[in-house]
């Protein structure tokens, strides 16, 4: 996102820019033949790592195997009868039982870096460390042990919304400051069973986006009242238990235990001016401000920002002196998920007609800000289905000067990446374009201002279960065999790409087709259906056994599934479909 200084030059600059890529026969995958005369430009800068992310949620199936608990999200996908859920994550890509093959493939892409996440609820499932479970806590282990074997970095994400669902029984999960005590066991019990392999731990994966979209969904599938939720309860006791897990680093850190970093992440849809009028300007700079600044400048500066906490009064919780002054630089690092932006613009009439849009990034806080207009920035203003197959490297260009200005912390891109939208397979042609630009956008961005990067992580390392998106947009580096249904692990033509950078510690150009920024988006997947069609069984999954809750034949079938729903439910299969 940018903040006013960023006006109208760099608007038409970042317009100028946005380059759709089809998916043609002669559009060629492979790096330029042709040595590359700026390749000192785009040389990767020393000692910033590479590679690729995944979670457990969205890759480990095994929901109750071996122990684990039902978590948060199992709760909401399996009984919450949400329509936009057509499939589910019972199952998804088996690493729980096939993480060596995953790390195999890593290897083989010669990532230097293999980013995951743990479940809370399998290694405690009872959300007590003083009962952990030794297969949960023993399989990551293993995991990091393969991992720095095949001669990578592990990198830890240490919740990504799926805490043990007994956490909502006893007193509603994030609403409750509780829930700062229980993360903090939590991550005290994480930090001492690994953080002397794993040198970077993120704390929370995207608050700001599981306070809006989580809450949502607990108020659609009748297990919460409005009433009952409240968006900055939620983001204000996730500051506070990170805070809590940093606090506990740093006591491990004095005292010669380990030494690496911790960060803290958010989801960041950079936001432009749609004009350089004032209005605008400050339009946007409020919709940054309360999209990623509630989270973000207080593990900076110790509060939330002058112009949101002017904006709310009293709807936003206050942080006691105390907890302002342990606040300040209670993180290592930023981490930001990056995928596609947004235009912003001034509403005089007070009645925004882009709610849709803003519902699933702010969730009720949309109430909040009825002046503010938000556009997705596609081809053309054309379907916003088009938003995860946009080629716009001026996006994470963006991204980076408005948190570099906005905080002078170092940056970790924990997730970045596109999603198939035409049915591409093993033949991701656009996927190699894709990558090339934003990671040279990336490159360029840190020698031109000083940026501080630290990694950069796609998403994802896998085809994974994309929340409401299912299996039909897949972001993988590797393909997965939903289709056949055998999960079988094959590499995609994109994968020269990674070699090569690899190789020669140089980011490869990717020549796109000259007509690409004419190509119209597709409406939807155009893969071939799968032999068995998408269940619409949502029966339960019964404690304590090892079967999904659809059948054997119809485990993760939907591979070609679109989400048919309201307008609202589209943004939330693009906006949670990572």
């Amino acid at each position: 996102m940018l903040r006013a200084v960023l006006l109208a030059a760099l608007l038409a600059a970042a317009a100028a820019n946005v380059v759709r890529v089809a998916d043609r026969d002669d559009l060629v995958a492979d790096v330029a033949d042709v040595a590359d005369e700026d390749a000192d430009r785009y040389r990767v800068p020393d000692g910033m790592l590479w590679g690729a992310g995944v979670s457990a949620l969205q890759t480990e199936g095994a929901w109750d195997a071996d122990g684990k608990a039902e978590s948060v999200a199992d709760h909401v996908i399996f009984k919450g009868n949400l329509p936009t859920y057509t499939v589910n994550h019972a199952i998804a890509a088996d690493s729980y039982h096939r993480f060596k093959e995953d790390v195999a493939a890593a290897k083989q892409l010669k990532l230097k870096m293999y980013k995951f996440s743990i479940s809370w609820a399998r290694v405690l499932p009872e959300a007590n460390a003083l009962k952990p479970n030794p297969a949960g806590v023993q399989f990551y282990h293993n995991l990091i042990d393969e991992i720095i074997k095949a001669g990578m970095t592990p990198v830890v994400t240490m919740y990504h919304f799926d805490h043990p669902q007994i956490l909502e029984d006893q007193f509603k999960g994030w609403q409750s400051r509780e829930m700062v005590y229980k993360f903090a066991e939590y991550s005290k019990f994480i930090f001492d069973e690994y953080a002397s392999k794993v040198p970077i731990f993120v704390t929370i994966n995207e608050p700001n986006m599981y306070c809006a979209y989580f809450t949502a969904q607990f108020v659609a599938a009748g297990f919460r009242t409005e009433a009952e939720v409240d968006p900055y309860q939620c983001i204000h006791n996730n500051i506070l238990a990170h805070q809590a897990a940093y606090q506990f680093y740093q006591q491990g850190v004095k005292a010669g235990k380990w030494n690496g970093k911790v960060g803290y992440s958010t989801l960041l849809m950079q936001t432009n001016p749609a004009t350089s009028n004032p209005e605008d300007v400050y339009a946007t700079d409020i919709f940054n401000q309360l999209h990623a600044g509630t989270s973000l400048a207080p593990v900076v500066y110790g509060d939330y920002p002058q112009s949101i906490k002017t904006l709310l009064g009293d709807k936003l919780p206050k942080f006691t002196d105390v907890e302002k002054r342990d606040l300040v630089d209670s993180t290592d690092f930023i981490g930001l998920n990056i995928y596609f932006s947004l235009s912003a613009s001034y509403n005089r009439f007070m009645n925004s007609t882009s709610s849709g849009v803003m519902s699933m990034v702010l969730g009720q806080m949309t109430n909040d800000i009825p002046f503010i207009d938000v556009a997705m920035n596609v081809p053309g203003g054309g379907s916003p289905m088009a938003a995860f197959t946009t080629i716009n490297p001026s996006t994470i260009r963006d991204a980076l000067l408005w948190t570099w200005k906005s905080y002078q912390k170092p940056i970790v891109i924990t997730e970045n990446g596109y999603g198939d939208m035409m049915g591409m397979g093993l033949h991701d042609k656009t996927r190699a374009a894709y990558f090339s630009a934003y990671l040279r956008s990336l490159v360029t961005t840190v020698k031109d201002y000083g940026v501080q990067v630290l990694a950069y992580s796609a998403w994802s390392l896998l085809d994974s279960f994309e929340f409401s998106g299912g299996y039909s947009r897949p972001f993988g580096l590797v393909h997965i065999d939903y289709e056949g249904q055998t999960l079988d692990r094959a590499i995609k033509d994109s994968s020269s790409f990674w070699t090569q950078l690899a190789e020669t510690n140089v980011v490869p150009y990717v020549e796109n087709p000259a007509d690409a920024s004419t190509t119209a988006a597709p409406t939807k997947p155009p893969t071939k259906p799968p032999t068995n069609p998408p269940t619409t069984d949502r029966t339960t999954p019964k404690s304590g056994t090892t079967q999904a809750p659809v059948s054997t034949t119809q485990r993760n079938s939907a591979a070609t599934a679109t989400v048919t729903a309201l307008p609202l439910a589209l943004l939330a299969w693009l906006l949670l479909a990572r």
